[in-house]
């Protein structure tokens, strides 16, 4: 009995391999089959460019190779060519199709980049509009040309001989600022409260006068114009200088103000001026606003102009001559006449700061030098000779009844 029972377990094995290998060999027909199909519908798909393409069915679920051959999924799929079994073990590759609307996975990646159109000069926009950027653009090209021009120029290498020649002069000049130079720390000291033993200035720079102003710029009162005398009138401009201010619209900028000015009015102008709402300055303040203007367009040629005479004043007034050497002055220059602004609420804003006179003014200087001469027609307030004392020139400012003094430069004897 148990070999017998062997004998049907070994039989019903072998027909288990049998049937093994005839579903193998059934498998693979079927593989063949479905490789010589994808073959043929590639070839198909080649000559149908350009026309619609199917749509590409969602990848299914592998199956093993011993299901492949009775599933009947498997036979539909065959048909269809989408998915291509090469070889066991091996992943199966998704053709893409060449089709007119591309799947939803390869339209993401492979989306071509629409390229931006950049508008040409000139599309739409008008003719004058045209003009002008052709005219700019013309501009553009002459002042880079000059700029090009001018790096050349500045570029151009000096010969030898003009680097030496500027190398002695530069020698030859700290040779003579160091002659000059005061070495007054090498001598002696003056007695305790003695601050100089000569010293010879021309005096404080004062500022030019008031220039009236033009017959077509007029000053009106309640709708009329006005003649105003000189100094009333030069008041009546530092008022209109400050229109765009926020001090003129306060009230004891106003009140000072008005006070101020009626002292320089005449007995008539008094009579006649009586409320600041009724004045106009529209006239005087757009004049200075046009002089501003005109002073920030200056021409280079224009502007050199100024600074040569500036130069000049200051090589004239900027210096003294202080024990026989000549020092730089620091504050040589007095403030012309403005009103008085102050910081914040100041009570006396608005108040006029007069104009200094050389009858203010006291000089300082040595007895054994030439004094100062005053601007014609006037004299000095005083004229002293004290050695123990720093200032060049005093005065007191009438609004807060402060001094101010000229004193030397802060890298003079005195200062260091």
């Amino acid at each position: 009995m148990a070999q017998e029972d062997k004998v049907e377990k070994v039989k019903v094995k072998k027909a288990k391999e049998a049937a093994l290998s005839d579903d193998l060999s059934s498998g693979d027909i079927h593989l063949k089959i479905k490789k010589v199909k994808a073959k043929s519908t590639e070839k198909s798909q080649r000559g149908q460019k350009g026309t619609k393409q199917h749509e590409v069915k969602s990848p299914k679920k592998e199956s093993t190779d011993f299901e492949i051959a009775d599933d009947k999924r498997f036979k539909e799929e065959a048909n269809d060519g989408d998915f291509m079994p090469e070889e066991k073990g091996k992943k199966r590759k998704r053709k893409l199709e060449s089709v007119d609307g591309p799947s939803s996975s390869t339209a993401l990646s492979v989306r071509p980049k629409k390229k931006k159109k950049v508008p040409q000069d000139g599309e739409g926009s008008s003719g004058p509009e045209k003009k002008k950027r052709k005219s700019e653009a013309k501009n553009k090209k002459v002042k880079k040309e000059e700029e090009e021009h001018a790096v050349t120029a500045k570029k151009k290498k000096k010969t030898k001989e003009e680097i030496e020649a500027a190398r002695a002069f530069k020698i030859k000049k700290k040779e003579e600022e160091e002659q000059q130079r005061w070495r007054w720390w090498e001598e002696e000291k003056y007695e305790d409260g003695i601050k100089w033993k000569f010293l010879e200035h021309k005096g404080p720079y004062f500022p030019p006068e008031y220039q009236p102003l033009p017959d077509n710029v007029k000053f009106y009162y309640d709708g009329k114009p006005v003649k105003l005398s000189l100094a009333a009138e030069e008041v009546a401009l530092f008022f209109a200088q400050m229109l765009d201010h926020e001090y003129t619209t306060k009230d004891v900028f106003r009140d000072n103000f008005f006070k101020d000015w009626r002292k320089e009015m005449t007995l008539e102008e008094r009579m006649l001026i009586t409320d600041l709402n009724k004045c106009d300055f529209g006239e005087l303040h757009a004049m200075h606003r046009e002089k501003v203007e005109a002073r920030k367009n200056m021409s280079k040629e224009d502007k050199l102009v100024i600074k040569e005479a500036n130069q000049k004043i200051l090589e004239e007034y900027g210096y003294c001559m202080l024990d026989h050497h000549r020092e730089r002055i620091g504050n040589f220059k007095i403030e012309p006449p403005a009103l008085f602004r102050g910081r914040g609420d100041h009570p006396k804003q608005g108040m006029l700061k007069k104009r200094i006179q050389p009858e203010d003014v006291i000089i300082n200087c040595s007895r054994d030098c030439r004094i100062p001469e005053p601007p014609a027609g006037h004299s000095w307030k005083e004229v002293r000779h004290d050695n123990t004392v720093t200032w060049l020139a005093s005065w007191t400012e009438n609004v807060q009844g402060s001094c101010k003094y000229v004193m030397l430069n802060a890298n003079s004897k005195l200062k260091v």
